[in-house]
């Protein structure tokens, strides 16, 4: 999958080698609230999801929906420290 944090890039800003092969796999970030959300697609289809595109397809996406104070595969020990962390954070999830 190829990311580009700019709507009007010509380049991928980031490249997450293999994320279409698990089903399991979800792009999440970090707010500034500290809070984690998944990305959602800014036009709401469910066919725009990360998750469900396929190869060409090219769509804004936002984090949204309801917030989780750490990703699920983050121990208590390691939220405490990711919380103190400011800014956005890509994951792939296997």
């Amino acid at each position: 999958m190829h990311v580009s944090f700019e709507e009007s890039a010509e380049e991928s800003d980031l490249i997450i080698e293999n994320f279409y092969d698990y089903d399991k796999s979800a792009l999440i970030g970090q707010a500034e609230s500290g809070q984690y959300h998944y990305y959602v697609p800014d036009t709401g289809l469910t066919q725009d999801y990360v998750t469900e595109l396929v190869i060409g397809d090219i769509e804004g996406q936002a984090l949204g929906g309801q917030g989780y104070p750490a990703p699920w595969w983050i121990g208590a020990e390691e939220a405490v420290a990711l919380a103190s962390c400011h800014g956005l954070w890509v994951w792939q999830v296997l």
